[in-house]
């Protein structure tokens, strides 16, 4: 990772993007952890040593970007749109300001370059205006490097308009599962999708994701997962796509509801055929994706993905808590008061 430089991440990010204008659509995207320089590393203090990232991504981005989104983006690594002719609202999330591995966080973990503030603030003009929102990010709340007390703060806002959020879609694990959010009464109140890599990774294959979306609710009602076997395309020399699966077809399950999920959770849990079809397409239909399923480990924490909302229930889902506390605090424009067990150190 020290051999990297700034140039050839943004060279990366200006080629990809000159392929997806074929598409001939908006495209919305968010930067990952792996723009920043060093990996991992933004400038968060507000001193701009990394505006090179932002004007870079923006030059890139500049087609489908206006000008109220160009300039969040440049405030805080964040922005909104409202798709047009639509009152389907997206958020896109920058990872920066949430890594607890961003040494420039270490002075401010609380809610740097005000970006808590600022997505509370889209939220909540979301609902005055009666807008669906999606919510789109790099790096999903309850896996590493995910900064916990960041963490805690995200859902209580994410439980608060639960009530006008569609979906919340993640990447940076190059697996796929889903995790069912559950609020500070342990009941589940939205659905997160962690969404499998193009780019290959140990033992998976490229995957992307189709999502069907109901024109009048926005409802997520489906989607479709396309695959591209490595070995098979390295030996015909050419990539290979296929589609992997429709999620109602392959788990047999009326909709993308939170009652489905909770149902197919279960059935994950107690049947042996469901949970190996599962952690099957984890992988992207690797070849050693069914390692999970014979690895006792690999599979606690294959169910810990399921459950686990934050970073905080991930490490109690693993039982790798040195040091439990209960630690109350009050946030947002309706002063929720919030109470959760909160442990001094994180160990994943």
């Amino acid at each position: 990772m020290w051999e990297q430089k700034p140039e050839v991440h943004l060279k990366g990010l200006k080629k990809f993007t000159e392929m997806l204008k074929v598409l001939k659509v908006p495209v919305y995207s968010v930067l990952g952890n792996h723009e920043g320089y060093p990996c991992d590393q933004f400038d968060a203090t507000g001193a701009n040593q990394h505006q090179w990232v932002i004007e870079g991504a923006l030059d890139a981005w500049r087609d489908w970007f206006t000008p109220q989104m160009k300039e969040t983006f440049r405030r805080n690594g964040c922005y909104s749109v409202v798709v047009p002719g639509t009152t389907l609202k997206l958020i896109a999330l920058t990872p920066f300001t949430m890594m607890s591995s961003n040494r420039y966080l270490w002075g401010n973990q609380t809610d740097p370059l005000g970006v808590l503030k600022w997505f509370e603030e889209e939220l909540h003009d979301g609902e005055e205006k009666g807008q669906s929102v999606i919510i789109f990010s790099h790096l999903p709340p309850n896996h590493p490097p995910f900064n916990p007390y960041w963490s805690e703060r995200y859902l209580v806002l994410v439980e608060r308009y639960t009530n006008i959020i569609r979906g919340l879609l993640y990447g940076h694990v190059h697996q796929d599962y889903f995790t069912i959010l559950r609020g500070r009464n342990h009941q589940p109140i939205n659905i997160a999708y962690t969404c499998p890599s193009l780019t290959t990774y140990t033992y998976n294959n490229p995957a992307y994701r189709v999502f069907e979306i109901d024109g009048n609710t926005y409802k997520f009602l489906d989607y479709v997962q396309y695959s591209m076997n490595i070995e098979q395309s390295n030996r015909e020399r050419r990539p290979l796509w296929k589609q992997s699966y429709r999620f109602t077809e392959y788990y047999n399950v009326p909709s993308l509801s939170v009652r489905s999920h909770l149902l197919l959770r279960n059935e994950i849990s107690n049947n042996a055929t469901i949970r190996e079809k599962a952690f099957f397409v984890k992988r992207q239909e690797g070849p050693r994706g069914k390692d999970i399923f014979n690895n006792k480990e690999k599979t606690r924490k294959a169910l810990c993905d399921y459950d686990a909302s934050t970073l905080m229930d991930a490490a109690r889902c693993m039982k790798k808590e040195p040091h439990l506390k209960t630690v109350c605090f009050t946030y947002g424009f309706r002063k929720l008061q919030v109470c959760r067990e909160w442990k001094h150190r994180i160990l994943l």
